[in-house]
């Protein structure tokens, strides 16, 4: 059987439906605490990943 990895857009990662201003940062954070997800997809520039993700 074939892995199956789950995934998450950058603008599915909200803090209320009335709320989405997480910065990108924050965002990055969110998805890899929760442990949820294989990977947060959002085409970014380098420069603009932070430091907090491995």
């Amino acid at each position: 059987m074939a892995n199956l990895l789950f995934g998450i857009t950058g603008s599915g990662v909200i803090h209320t439906d009335a709320d989405d201003s997480l910065d990108l940062g924050t965002k990055f954070r969110t998805v890899r605490e929760s442990g949820v997800c294989d990977y947060f997809d959002k085409q970014v520039k380098k420069e603009h990943i932070p430091e907090v993700w491995p």
